[in-house]
Parts: C-alpha cells; structure tokens; sequence
C-alpha cells in the first residue's frame, strides 16, 4: 500500500468517524432542543388528551432462565414534539406542582392496575414494577389512593413493585418512608432505580426496606466498553455493589443489557436478573400479551426485535 493509499484510507476512517460522531451531535442536540420546549401545561395537556401510553419491558431470572417481571414505563406521543420517553420529561414534572405529579401518577395507576386486571383475567400473574417520584408520596392521600385502587381491581398486592426513580433529593423523609414501609409490609416490593447514579444512594439501604436495586446502564456497558484503568474499577465497584446487595438480602437487576458479551459478565458476577434490548425492547400491551401467554409452557425467549 503506498503512502497516497494510507493517506486516503485513513482519511475515509476519519471522515467516518466525523459523520458518526457529527450524527450523534445532531441527534442530542435536536433533543436538547425538544426538552427544551416541555412544559408542566404542555404534560398537563398530554394526559388530558390521552397522549400518554404505556409499554411493557420484561425482565428475565438469570438462574431459572424465567420473567422476572415486568417493568412499566410511560411513553408520550406528542402532537408536537414527537415521541418521548419518560426519562426525557421526568424531570419536568419533577419541578412541576405537586398537583400535576399527583395527576400523572394517579393516571399511572389506573392505567397499570386496567392491564393487571385483565392480566390476572387471563391467568397471567406476573410481578410488575411501576416507576416512581416520592413526591408522588408526598401527597397526603397517596396511600390511601394506592390501597383503595389495589382493591377496586383486585390486585394481589405480592405482584406489586414499585421503583423510585430519584432526580431530586428526597424530601419530607419521613412522610414517604412511612408510606413505603406500609406499601411493604402488604407484600409490595421496593425496588432503587439507577442505583448510586442519580439520588439514590447508599443511605437509602439502610432507611427503607429495600428489596432489589436496578444496576444501572452505565455500569453493565462499563464493563465491555471502557478500557484500562477504568474498566478495571467499574468491575470492582460493580462487585462490590453485587456483593453488598446480596449480604442485604437484596436481589440485583442489570438494566440496558444489549449484548451476549454484557450478559455473560453479569451472570458471571451474581446478578439475579436483567432486562436490556437483547431480551425485548419496551412493547405495547397487546405484544406482551403474546409474549406472556408463551411463557405459560415455554422459558424466556429472546425478543429483541419486538418494539412498541
């Protein structure tokens, strides 16, 4: 290969390099812009106009090789802005008023309890895990609300999760760890989403009766995608947090696994459980109907193409 073809390649390399990266820049930037234009009216309107729906991602036993459960997460399909996830507008709410994060959980609610009822119908108990804001607990008749819609639709509250998904410090502690201890004690489990990533801290352990962590995106892809040094450190903290979990009693999740590499090293490192893309994207209630009356006879099959 003479110099003028080293050249030439290396420069198609880079241009590629500068497209791929351009491409990401583009995208993060329209986002930016998107996020940019939420409103706390703007998630009022969407669940007045019933532009909020629910999608469904199942999470596999690493030991049984069966569901787990199931997480659920809300998706806004905006006349303006498009398709938005829930992680992209949560923050607003979280700074909204206590009334509009009131309103949004409470259609949350009905919205789950409406699926697991028809779920139980069919013959399909399976644990399924709501995405929460302690503000939400905040509210004085949370509890009350949650109790009496577990009644109104017959809901075995031992299939219940709830996982807190923390933007914000915790406040009024007292208040909210009141609630989640009662929720507990009726059998619902208490689950720490993005664990020691965003608000959700060690302390949480030792506060509330947690029963599973979710181990974060960032550590799983952590262990395959960073080198040297730093690959070292995330796999010894991602270790360790197994190891304490499981000294806790408490069982571990591995969120965002998209490869057969990631999976292997999870497993390898004691986790109990994983969801992520290689398993199923996030899917619409009717595909997971399917995907549940399968399980009836047959172990977790990989899904990854469907998506909702």
């Amino acid at each position: 290969m003479t110099k003028n073809d080293k050249k030439a390649k290396k420069h198609k390399t880079d241009r590629g390099r500068l497209v791929k990266v351009t491409a990401i820049d583009y995208q993060a930037t329209a986002m930016a812009i998107q996020l940019d234009l939420i409103s706390s009216r703007m998630i009022e309107d969407a669940i007045d106009r019933n532009e909020l729906t629910l999608v469904f991602q199942p999470q596999n036993c690493l030991e049984t090789n069966s569901l787990f459960g199931i997480e659920v997460l809300t998706r806004w399909n905006s006349l303006e802005l498009g398709t938005i996830d829930t992680q992209h507008f949560i923050e607003i709410l979280e700074s909204s008023s206590l009334l509009l994060v009131k309103k949004f959980h409470e259609w949350l609610l009905k919205e789950t309890f409406t699926q697991m009822s028809l779920w139980q119908d069919l013959g399909l108990s399976v644990p399924v895990f709501i995405n929460f804001s302690s503000r939400y607990l905040q509210c004085k008749d949370s509890l009350s609300y949650i109790l009496y819609l577990i009644q109104e639709y017959r809901i075995d509250p031992h299939f219940l999760g709830i996982e807190l998904t923390e933007t914000a410090p915790i406040t009024h502690k007292d208040e909210i760890f009141f609630v989640l201890y009662h929720l507990n004690m009726l059998g619902i489990k208490i689950s720490l989403d993005d664990f020691c990533t965003s608000y959700c801290s060690l302390e949480y352990l030792c506060d509330l009766p947690v029963d599973m962590i979710k181990l974060d995106k960032r550590f799983v892809h952590g262990l395959v995608d960073d080198s040297g040094e730093r690959r070292v450190a995330m796999t010894t903290i991602v270790n360790h947090l197994i190891t304490m979990a499981h000294q806790l009693g408490i069982k571990v999740v591995a969120e965002g696994v998209e490869t057969i590499e990631q999976l292997e090293l999870v497993t390898a490192m004691g986790c109990d459980a994983f969801q992520g893309y290689l398993l199923s994207r996030p899917v619409v209630a009717p595909i997971l109907r399917l995907m549940l009356s399968n399980l009836v006879t047959h172990k977790m099959s990989y899904y990854p193409a469907c998506a909702a």
